[in-house]
């Protein structure tokens, strides 16, 4: 969990209200809330994607929206153009987008996988590591922010080039992902850890036009049950 605070997620919220008025939204509170909003809008539809298109698929493809975010970000920084509206069009685009790319990935689905991956006998002192990894990361990432600005060129060019720093970040979260994150979508934690000796429960036959609704499997547990004498 090192690898989402060091993707720069506190960094680019924290600079999201500056960004938006480099692209002529001068509101302070407008700008958090549209950031406000689209993050609670992708952390929804992340929920609902997360047990039908899988946990890696949106964890792959939320870092990957944020290195393509933080490289068009960083470039819009950079480079003047005449065409202003089009470099308000990218900035004010590039932080929504990241955005939605680690509240599908990182932030909905990572701890999730977490949970799901750590064998039980060692989850509470690995879910312990990784907490104290993420917020020693993020912490170093806020402790050091500004100094990096004002040492890479101030508040454009210095947002920009850390912002670069950032993507590369992203790019070895992506590829580390790729290699080490297997899909867990649809499998119970007996099948995930068959060392465990999880008790095989029965599994629910899908009815009411094939939705495994609660009233089903109830009825199902309740049909289960012994007659009474």
């Amino acid at each position: 969990m090192a690898l989402s605070a060091l993707t720069g997620i506190n960094s680019v919220m924290l600079y999201s209200t500056t960004i938006f008025s480099l692209a002529g939204l001068k509101e302070s509170t407008s700008s958090t809330a549209i950031v406000a909003a689209v993050n609670v809008l992708a952390t929804v539809a992340a929920q609902r994607l997360a047990d039908t298109k899988g946990r890696r698929f949106l964890l792959l493809n939320g870092i990957g929206a944020m290195f393509l975010a933080l490289v068009a970000l960083s470039a819009s920084l950079l480079v003047s153009s005449e065409d202003s509206a089009l470099q308000a069009f990218l900035l004010v685009g590039s932080v929504l987008l990241f955005v939605i790319g680690f509240a599908i990935g990182f932030g909905a689905v990572g701890w999730t996988v977490i949970s799901e991956i750590v064998p039980s006998r060692l989850r509470g002192k690995a879910c312990g590591l990784f907490v104290s990894a993420n917020w020693a990361s993020n912490s170093l990432v806020s402790l050091f922010t500004l100094s990096l600005i004002g040492k890479f060129g101030g508040e454009k060019r210095g947002v920009a080039v850390l912002y670069l720093i950032f993507s590369v970040n992203c790019l070895v979260a992506y590829v580390f992902a790729f290699q080490f994150i297997s899909e867990t979508k649809g499998l119970s934690l007996g099948e995930l850890h068959p060392s465990e000796n999880f008790p095989q429960l029965p599994k629910a036959t899908p009815k009411f036009g094939g939705a495994s609704s609660p009233y089903s499997l109830v009825m199902e547990e309740v049909e289960m049950l012994p007659d009474s004498p």
